[in-house]
């Protein structure tokens, strides 16, 4: 790929293509929402298990001690999960690339089949996010240090001012490293390789377009989650109309809701949120797959277009 080549990529085309996978595979979104809400389950499966015996008042008293040991409980169960939910984000991630990557190929098992690229997908996920995790970590402890010395010498109202200010240029230097490392993943998957290098050049000459593309994904994201947590708060807000008038704060929970009340809103929440995560995901990794595969094939074209043999005077 000609990462010198800095004409901007057609970011109609990137959404278009990302409505597009939505629209022809709505099955496969679903099913990609559900692999990612499912480690979900088990969750709240436990914490009904481990707090049937408690009421509604306990549940509301933190210093409870029968309280505390169901918190740590869930604590332990919720870390186990999170190695579970990260292996489906990986899966679904690099399925909804080699999609559009690669989108007149087939794809068995939805794309989300455990295979090599699922593998290299998995260590660029983890490298991208460990290195944010850390870089974060030092800009607040940056603020954090220099607003307090600053704050002992001049006074609070500049430390905390020039704090606030290192913490604003961490968040322009974060915005900036998400953008070079967005086609990271993308260019991954399309080249079968670990592609960190490919993946940052290829951002030369297209961040501010990139940029855009960014804003927009994230105001679509916005909209579709304000949708989503509406509808789910109006169902929330029914159901509680519903039972107040069989509502004691204190009987146990299992006295007012059963296994079967249990999984049966699982099995509900499920399906509701699986719509959501699916096309949270879509929209998420969509537009910069379609980006890479839209800059791959301009340079592909271009190397075609270059005589193999010097010309004749």
């Amino acid at each position: 790929m000609n990462h010198t080549d800095a004409r901007p990529f057609d970011m109609g085309l990137a959404l278009k293509e990302t409505w597009r996978l939505m629209i022809k595979k709505p099955l496969h979104v679903f099913v990609w929402g559900l692999l990612l809400t499912l480690p979900s389950v088990p969750v709240f499966l436990v914490m009904y298990g481990v707090m049937g015996n408690l009421t509604l008042d306990q549940l509301g008293n933190e210093n409870d001690p029968a309280m505390q040991s169901v918190a740590m409980q869930i604590n332990m169960i919720s870390w186990a999960v999170q190695i579970v939910a990260l292996g489906a984000m990986v899966l679904v991630s690099k399925a909804i690339n080699e999609h559009i990557i690669r989108s007149d190929s087939t794809h068995a098992w939805f794309g989300l089949k455990p295979d090599m690229q699922a593998v290299r997908s998995f260590v660029v996920l983890l490298a991208l996010w460990i290195g944010f995790a850390i870089v974060i970590f030092l800009i607040a402890m940056i603020a954090v240090l220099i607003g307090a010395a600053l704050a002992a010498v001049s006074g609070q109202i500049v430390g905390v001012l020039v704090g606030i200010l290192i913490g604003v240029m961490g968040l322009a230097g974060l915005i900036w490293a998400a953008i070079k490392t967005s086609l990271i993943l993308a260019a991954s998957v399309g080249l079968r390789d670990f592609a960190f290098v490919q993946g940052w050049q290829a951002t030369k000459g297209h961040f501010w377009p990139l940029l855009g593309l960014g804003v927009i994904v994230a105001l679509l994201y916005i909209a579709v989650a304000l949708v989503m947590y509406f509808i789910g708060f109006v169902v929330i807000i029914a159901a509680v109309f519903a039972m107040h008038g069989s509502l004691d704060s204190g009987l146990p929970i299992n006295e007012i809701i059963g296994w079967g009340g249990v999984i049966g809103l699982c099995i509900a929440y499920a399906l509701f949120a699986a719509v959501f995560s699916g096309i949270a995901y879509v929209l998420a990794f969509g537009p910069f797959a379609s980006a890479w595969r839209q800059m791959a094939l301009r340079a592909a074209n271009a190397s075609a277009s270059v005589p193999t043999t010097a010309p004749t005077l």
